[in-house]
């Protein structure tokens, strides 16, 4: 009996040894195509991922880059097979639809395993992480909910938050190179609006021309034209300030409400002026 019974588990566990062995070495890879057989994705989602070995970014975040021929942004997903936060993320996913609806207008890399490390920011080694490049191979610096762990998404939710604020990102930073970039967020109002993330019917809202503001907040004032007037501080790399622009964008409260206000948009260093003392987080609004 025990014969027997040897003889049939024996080879079952061979094989299976032989499995382990083979997941552990096409993991090791890059080529795309493994790591979508083996990505714990459901095939609707593989079917969006990069099938070529994935590009390599050059430099480390937050100032790599990547070259991108194919126009569109770029999303780099980093996980590991043993990690659970990462199969509860691929799960949401699987489960979900706003992750695989915005797919369509990304090009996808999903890398598991250690090849992600050279995706990461120093003193970021969690997982999973999610990385965003701009349409011409930009870094998009969009980031998740909890600020102690800016590159993780914890579920379908978030991780399509977060491909909103690439795209709109992207549009932004699209027609502008590394100085011009710099300059949009330290110029004036007129400039940001420009380059502001918001639509433009509610771009249309905003004043052409800041007020000078006199003293430090809660004692600051300016010269107002007769109606109240409410000041916008966002910066450009903010994931938090392109989340509230893109909730602006697809509300409808805010844009009901701003005929009734005098905007002033200021994105960028010059919102300084404007910030109380001990207060130099952003987004930020001032009435």
């Amino acid at each position: 009996f025990f014969r027997v019974l040897f003889s049939c588990i024996l080879p079952c566990i061979m094989f299976d040894f032989r499995c382990i062995q083979s997941v552990r070495t096409r993991n090791g890879g890059l080529q795309g195509s493994n790591l979508v057989a083996l990505s714990g994705f459901n095939e609707a989602i593989e079917a969006h991922f990069s099938k070529a070995a994935p590009v390599k970014p050059t430099g480390i975040w937050p100032s790599s880059t990547i070259a991108n021929p194919s126009g569109k942004p770029v999303m780099v997903l980093l996980t590991q097979s043993w990690c659970g936060a990462c199969n509860g993320l691929k799960a949401s996913i699987n489960n979900g639809s706003k992750v695989s609806s915005a797919m369509k207008d990304f090009d996808v890399v999903h890398v598991e395993g250690d090849g992600g490390k050279m995706w990461q920011e120093q003193g970021h080694g969690y997982v999973p992480q999610a990385y965003f490049f701009g349409s011409k191979g930009q870094p998009l610096h969009v980031e998740g909910p909890m600020a102690e762990y800016k590159h993780f998404f914890a579920n379908d939710s978030a991780l399509a938050d977060g491909m909103k604020k690439a795209l709109v990102l992207d549009k932004v930073t699209d027609s502008l190179d590394g100085a011009n970039m710099a300059a949009a967020e330290s110029t004036t109002t007129s400039s940001s609006i420009a380059a502001s993330g918001f639509n433009q019917s509610v771009e249309d809202l905003f004043l052409r021309e800041q007020p000078s503001v006199s003293g430090t907040w809660p004692s600051s004032s300016i010269q107002g034209k007769g109606k109240p007037v409410m000041v916008l501080l966002t910066q450009s790399w903010c994931g938090a300030c392109n989340g509230l622009k893109a909730s602006i964008n697809n509300g409808s409260k805010v844009s009901s409400a701003m005929k009734d206000f005098d905007v002033v948009h200021v994105e960028g260093d010059g919102g300084k002026m404007w910030q109380e003392q001990g207060h130099g987080y952003v987004p930020q609004a001032y009435f």
